[in-house]
């Protein structure tokens, strides 16, 4: 992740979003790949939700847990966001968290977008993963296989 900040630094046109399928969610000790949380929501109603009733922007919890945002780390998700596809549904867990979807999230704020499309898994799905806690302590908030999102 640290060279396509670099890369949208320095060289501006060679900047690529992170590959889909590489992303993941991750809370507490549990794993899951987005890839296969897409595929999971296909079949699932689609609803519209205000904006503001996603927890995450209701609660104003923080995005990433315990780690300061670099400048660098903002002026890459701005670009991420503000080419995030609203036709994509956000993807939120049981409680309302999202498991898929910040960057549609912050455009629709960014933007002024009331009303965003979600659809929200009535209980999770079990996890792709499990890490133990000594992998927990050594975990760099922000990256796991290459894209790290704390659950919100």
């Amino acid at each position: 992740m640290k060279d396509q900040f670099e890369i949208l630094l320095k060289e501006k046109d060679k900047y690529k979003p992170v590959e889909y399928g590489k992303q993941c969610y991750k809370i507490n000790n549990k794993i899951w790949y987005v890839s296969r949380l897409v595929e999971l929501a296909k079949s699932m109603p689609i609803k519209e939700m205000k904006i503001d009733d996603i927890r995450a922007v209701k609660l104003n919890l923080p995005l990433l847990k315990d780690h300061g945002v670099t400048h660098l780390e903002i002026a890459y998700h701005m670009k991420v966001a503000l080419e995030a596809n609203m036709n994509f549904p956000i993807i939120l867990g049981e409680h309302g968290n999202i498991m898929d979807g910040h960057h549609r999230v912050i455009k629709a704020l960014a933007l002024g977008i009331p009303i965003v499309k979600v659809v929200q898994f009535i209980t999770d799905p079990e996890p792709d993963k499990y890490i133990n806690e000594k992998a927990i302590e050594s975990f760099t908030p922000y990256i796991y296989n290459d894209v790290f999102i704390e659950g919100v």
